[in-house]
């Protein structure tokens, strides 16, 4: 059974089951303080500890806030990989203050300093931001709007064609439409399907890591009991995992 790590720090996922039916390792990092949506060099040290001995090589890191965890991943590869991030924004603005990681970030600074990371292949992003990575980049970042994934399939080639060989998936669940998931941020169009055709193009491939954010943190649920929006992503957190259960053994030199 493939293990699978569940990094709980607003509890959203104390709320959840799908993760309940299989081998999980829970991370509870509800204590930490300042840690949403951005972190500084003493909270990124703290939450390091927590996830150094991490042992699954699928993760579930909490809301979009917390997307700026897949860092803290990608830098513990020791090898030339591929980014392939599906979300509906870039992630690529500058940082706000000097040494502190976002989730608006994230990206941009593991492209400046992670010399592993050769190339990002970002999908479903908004078609406002599409335009909008640096030049500095072009070279290193390919982007398929939320549009241009819906008109045909040539993202799904390029995933084929100019993937190197080890890969790290990062899935932020604010590039589907709210027919499939409901998430904190303002959302795209794509669908479950489409993820689920990617990741049948990145078989092939030495999957390093993959992470999953996007729940709701907003509670609307009483007493414990599963809002509507839990229910939904629950569900859409069931069948991600089914996906990559069945798609893969645990990759040989997967980072945990």
């Amino acid at each position: 059974m493939i293990s699978v790590s569940v990094l709980n720090f607003t509890g959203v996922y104390e709320r959840e089951s799908f993760y309940k039916d299989g081998d999980c390792e829970w991370i509870d990092c509800s204590d930490l303080s300042g840690v949403n949506g951005f972190c500084d060099e003493a909270s990124m040290e703290e939450i390091e500890a927590l996830i150094s001995g991490l042992s699954g090589w699928i993760h579930f890191i909490d809301g979009g806030n917390f997307h700026y965890l897949s860092y803290l991943m990608v830098r513990k590869i020791r090898e030339p990989f591929t980014l392939v991030v599906f979300d509906h924004h870039t992630d690529m603005k500058p940082s706000i203050f000097a040494g502190i990681l976002s989730c608006g970030c994230w990206i941009k600074r593991a492209l400046d300093d992670q010399p592993y990371l050769k190339k990002v292949i970002l999908i479903g992003v908004a078609d406002s931001l599409a335009d909008t990575v640096e030049s500095e980049y072009a070279d290193r970042v390919q982007v398929f709007s939320e549009s241009a994934a819906g008109a045909d399939d040539s993202w799904l080639k390029a995933l084929e064609t100019e993937v190197s060989e080890a890969v790290y998936l990062s899935i932020d669940k604010d590039a589907f439409g709210r027919k499939e998931v409901v998430t904190d941020w303002d959302q795209g169009t794509m669908t479950l399907e489409q993820l689920e055709r990617a990741y049948l193009c990145l078989e092939s491939r030495r999957i390093l890591g993959v992470d999953i954010c996007g729940e709701a943190n907003q509670d609307d649920s009483f007493s414990g009991w599963m809002s509507v929006s839990d229910k939904q992503n629950d569900a859409a957190n069931r069948r991600i995992l089914r996906m990559l259960r069945n798609g893969h053994k645990k990759p040989e030199g997967s980072i945990q």
